[in-house]
């Protein structure tokens, strides 16, 4: 082994990611190592009960679902999931950590306004709450003026009081009674967009209930008085699911509670029995209201089973009932297969930024290492797997070579007993919370639900979800393969083909001006996934790629996404189309569009728009105007030479000839995208830290 090689074994050691721990605002970020056939019945399930509700035309919401497992089984790694597909189907993700709660309804209305002020990379980098102003403005038929958002942003209150009285007008039309008792959220929902920061405080102070002074409640233009909590998230439900929208409202971190039946199995009276009591009348309580207060709302709670049971079992409880039962379980990971594939993502994301090919995807884990993983649970085999890397590194600085690793449990037992142990904090040391004195489901069958969908097969909607790529990529590698210089026998033999197909291709398919919707997705899918497969980014970047589904022709043909977690306003949005029509009219039209939905501006640093073009854009003056407030806005045109049309097609072309291993190590060894010239400039601005 050359010193080079053991340096990027070493440093793909350093960098695997064995975190076993998912914050609360991670769910709405997915890391590229996420196994997505995880739970994969229990994401059915979910899928499920979306599709119904989609196709609902009631405002009434759905019995909630109730997820339980022991700690460790993956609850909240399973809500950052149900996030990613509320939000691939245009509905609302609102997550309440309930840790330390002290008022149910409380929490849950802290946790809505968090969730609507995260920016999401499924929005372009708005917030759910800015997505939420233009979808109550759509619902009314409201007709927007050009600079509608921009002005409202600035804080213009005058103007603001005008439009949301003709708002209010529309709306009720068909809701008179909702449009009185929450013009006052209404509002607040526009003023929380604002970019005036005294206003946005106003707005947020009055969502949660707390006292304004006369004079800023009348600079903000409120009417009512404090709101109580029912109030504002009976409210900001009802504007969500205006349109036909929808809402899945999680509720995670609650088993703390089980400190509290024990306690009141303890005592009969006293301050503390008191206090506990009244706290889980509160909580129990308000679950089941939640299901009444929202609109169009999927209510999905995450606990342990213990806290459920004692939940559902308290004498003090009296409207569970509106939860599903039983309530969907979480198992170990059942197969030593799917604790294989759990490591092999993390282990392959951490090679492709060290620039390492691995002999075999769980490096240096061997397939028997996980012949007694089958009964534990996911954070139990993490934990086991980090120890194991840290002492491989350790052993690194006193000169030992890199060992494989043949057992990470000495047998099935200990794997069992390790994830089966729990044990909750003492009763003497758990702190009560203080409790204040309240006051007066596409995926069915025949109707298909994207799952994450990251790659389009073609323009005819033929879809590939990132669930199977992974599961296909790593089960068409051997686990104990061939020698590395074996193993990339067929690399070699698909490089020459490679070059054969390099000198004579096709590319007028790619000039061809009636194809472009149906090409262009392709061959940008196509390469791109291997782009951000092989891509070796910053550790807190996250790389993503969407297509346009909703539209014919589309809008877009791709739109590369890089989420930033360490600074949300370094993230970056790239849109690509090709844009081929010589018409003026088809042109014009297809820009105007493209421009309009993209959001693009000068000022607005974190968004691109390419257009790809073999020619200069077609004549006539309405044209040339159009195309100015395209370069005005920040817009450029790229032109794909020759070479790049035939790596496009070559690539293609080796993905449909070979298997997906096979296509695998030869788009990891010979990186075919890097020669790109088109794309460099734009990948190089879009991952820049």
């Amino acid at each position: 082994m050359t010193q080079e090689t053991y340096l990027k074994q070493l440093n793909t050691l350093k960098l695997a990611n064995f975190d076993w721990v998912k914050g609360q605002e991670d769910v709405f970020y997915p890391a590229s190592w996420d196994l997505l056939s995880l739970h994969k019945r229990v994401v059915s399930d979910f899928a499920l009960e979306l599709v119904r509700l989609m196709k609902s035309t009631s405002l009434l919401s759905p019995s909630g679902m109730i997820i339980t497992g022991q700690g460790g089984a993956g609850k909240t790694h399973l809500l950052g999931r149900f996030c990613q597909i509320t939000l691939q189907n245009k509905g609302y993700f609102l997550m309440v950590d309930l840790s330390g709660v002290r008022d149910l309804l409380e929490s849950v209305l802290e946790g809505m306004l968090r969730s609507l002020l995260v920016p999401l990379q499924e929005l372009k980098g708005l917030t759910q709450a800015e997505r939420l102003a233009r979808e109550i403005l759509k619902s009314v038929s409201f007709q927007i003026p050009q600079d509608f958002h921009e002005r409202h942003q600035r804080g213009n209150l005058v103007t603001l009081n005008r439009d949301l009285e003709r708002v209010l007008r529309r709306l009720s039309m068909k809701y008179p009674r909702e449009s009185m008792e929450y013009f006052d959220i209404l509002r607040s929902i526009f003023l929380l967009n604002s970019k005036d920061p005294l206003l946005q405080r106003l707005a947020l102070s009055w969502l949660q209930g707390k006292p304004l002074d006369s004079e800023s409640a009348l600079k903000a233009g409120f009417k009512g008085s404090r709101p109580k909590p029912e109030l504002v998230i009976s409210g900001l439900s009802f504007f969500m699911a205006l349109g036909g929208l929808f809402q899945v409202l999680a509720l995670d971190q609650m088993d703390h509670l089980t400190s509290l039946f024990v306690l009141l199995s303890h005592l009969e009276t006293g301050d503390r029995f008191t206090e506990a009591r009244r706290l889980i009348a509160n909580i129990s309580d308000g679950i089941g209201r939640l299901t009444t207060l929202c609109s169009r709302t999927l209510t999905v709670i995450s606990c342990l089973p213990i806290t459920w049971e004692n939940l559902s079992q308290s004498s003090l409880n009296t409207s569970l009932e509106r939860y599903r039962r039983p309530p969907i379980a979480l198992g170990p990971l059942n197969s030593p297969d799917m604790a294989l594939q759990l490591v092999s993502a993390r282990m392959l994301h951490a090679a492709n930024r060290a620039g390492y090919t691995l002999p075999y995807p769980s490096w240096p884990f061997k397939k028997e290492a996980f012949d007694n993983a089958a009964d534990v649970y996911p954070r139990t085999l993490l934990e086991a797997c980090h120890i194991l890397v840290r002492e491989l590194i350790l052993d690194s600085r006193e000169g030992l070579p890199i060992e494989e690793i043949y057992q990470i449990f000495e047998d099935a037992s200990q794997g069992a007993q390790a994830s089966l142990s729990y044990d909750p904090l003492p009763l003497e040391s758990a702190p009560l919370p203080q409790m204040p004195i309240q006051e007066e489901e596409r995926a069915a069958q025949g109707d298909s639900l994207p799952y994450l969908f990251t790659f389009q097969d073609d323009a005819k909607g033929r879809q590939s979800s990132k669930m199977e790529r992974d599961s296909e990529l790593i089960d068409s590698i051997s686990s104990d393969p061939e020698p590395l210089s074996e193993q990339l026998g067929p690399a070699v033999n698909m490089y020459a083909r490679y070059q054969e197909l390099l000198a004579s291709p096709e590319i007028s398919e790619l000039k061809n001006e009636e194809k472009e919707d149906e090409a262009w997705p392709q061959v940008l899918s196509t390469v791109l996934e291997s782009y951000l497969a092989n891509k070796v980014g910053a550790p807190y970047q996250t790389l993503t790629c969407n297509f346009d589904l909703e539209h014919s022709p589309p809008l877009y043909h791709c739109l590369l996404c890089c989420q930033n977690s360490r600074d949300r306003r370094a993230s970056r949005s790239l849109y690509l189309r090709a844009m081929l029509k010589e018409n003026p009219k088809a042109f014009k039209s297809r820009l105007d569009k493209l421009v309009e939905e993209s959001g693009i501006s000068r000022n607005n640093k974190a968004l691109r728009l390419v257009i790809l073009r073999f020619t200069p854009k077609p004549s006539g003056e309405a044209t040339a105007s159009s195309y100015e407030n395209f370069e005005s806005r920040g817009g450029m045109q790229s032109k794909p030479s020759d070479q790049d049309l035939a790596i496009l097609l070559s690539i293609q072309k080796l993905k449909e000839e070979y298997t997906v291993g096979e296509y695998q190590v030869f788009m990891e060894k010979y990186r075919p995208w890097e020669k790109l010239l088109f794309l460099e400039g734009p990948l190089e601005w879009l991952s820049a830290e």
